[in-house]
């Protein structure tokens, strides 16, 4: 179910967005670099693994948590503990897209900081220093700029800011002042927002992590032979 939505807000953005650079583009829409809707916020903080004193727990987004997320609206993240003072300074909102900026499997990939993000965990959520989080000039700007970094990291063009060879780690300044991309007037950010968030709360509601947890209680027991299946046929 996650697929297709997830197909359906990628089918939308094509949609609402079908310019591409060298197109005659309408009035109100203009060429720019992706520097324009957003810029490079504070590092992430890794913690430690146990508490100490004046230590506040958190959940520690990493890159592979935000692949998760996105597909199926829950991570078993790391939990951590920080210096009381790093939480505010790390924690999401929806002016927020955090994008993992290491490892072989997650770089590059995107995540808009829905507000429903934080009703996943039971503790506060902060990202760790293998993320880099982009500050957007406001939520709709921040919907649109998650899907432009998808659609990157689908077709492989965000590789093209990814330096290292045995660890790789985005260039995310790079990314910020080089990448070129269409630009929409508000209105048509908003729109697209308006129907993205929707989407997003969707994934978050704890459907799938409900779904999941049958399913890890009673696979065992089927397996085991605890538990069988029956079907019913008419007669």
């Amino acid at each position: 179910m996650n697929e297709t939505v997830e197909a359906i807000a990628q089918a939308i953005f094509k949609e609402l967005f079908p310019y591409s650079l060298g197109d005659s583009l309408p009035k109100g829409w203009r060429v720019g670099k992706i520097g324009d809707l957003c810029e490079v916020a504070l590092g992430g903080a890794w913690g430690e693994e146990s508490s100490f004193s004046g230590a506040v727990e958190v959940v520690c987004l990493r890159g592979v948590d935000l692949e998760h997320l996105r597909k199926n609206g829950f991570a078993d993240a790391p939990r951590r503990w920080v210096r009381a003072s790093v939480v505010p300074q790390r924690r999401l909102d929806d002016c927020d897209v955090l994008v993992a900026g290491s490892g072989a499997g997650p770089t590059g990939r995107p995540l808009w900081a829905a507000p429903e993000l934080n009703s996943v965990f039971s503790s506060p959520v902060i990202y760790s220093n293998f993320c880099k989080r982009l500050r957007c000039r406001n939520s709709s700007a921040a919907v649109f700029i998650d899907r432009c970094l998808y659609s990157m990291r689908e077709s492989g063009e965000i590789w093209e800011y990814v330096n290292g060879t045995s660890i790789p780690n985005l260039d995310a300044n790079a990314l910020l002042k080089s990448k070129r991309i269409v630009i929409p007037p508000e209105s048509v950010l908003e729109a697209y927002a308006s129907i993205a968030k929707i989407i997003f709360q969707r994934l978050y509601s704890g459907e799938s992590r409900t779904i999941a947890s049958v399913r890890d209680a009673l696979l065992p027991k089927l397996l085991s032979g605890e538990v069988r299946a029956h079907s019913k046929t008419n007669s």
